[in-house]
């Protein structure tokens, strides 16, 4: 597949998920600069890049199957659906994940304590 062959309508039906690895490409980037106090940017960036790509996914949503990049590529309502769903669940992981790690973190830091002044 050259890329005189990609059609608007193959970028399109791809919007969300380029969308999304252009915006973790560019996360990570921006998490090689920060240092562990400002980490939590990272964080947001990445609840705003699955918002961005639920919105990116509701603005180019197809009302019928669509086949697209030369029949490898099939889009249909349930699909986008999906998606949105998907993008949801992860942000919601995604914060909970954070909160454990910090539980973690404190709790670390206790017995390290606990640890340093026992000996």
């Amino acid at each position: 597949m050259s890329p005189s062959s990609i059609t608007r309508l193959d970028l399109m039906l791809a919007a969300p998920e380029i969308f999304l690895l252009a915006a973790a490409c560019i996360i990570l980037l921006i998490d090689l600069i920060l240092d562990e106090d400002t980490r939590w940017e990272s964080f947001v960036l990445s609840l705003l890049a699955l918002a961005g790509a639920a919105w990116v996914t509701a603005r180019t949503g197809v009302e019928v199957r669509t086949v697209g990049w030369h029949g490898t590529y099939v889009a249909d309502p349930v699909g986008n659906l999906l998606k949105v769903v998907a993008y949801g669940v992860g942000a919601r992981e995604r914060r909970f994940a954070r909160r454990l790690a910090q539980q973690i973190e404190l709790r670390l830091t206790r017995v390290a304590k606990r640890s340093s002044a026992g000996s």
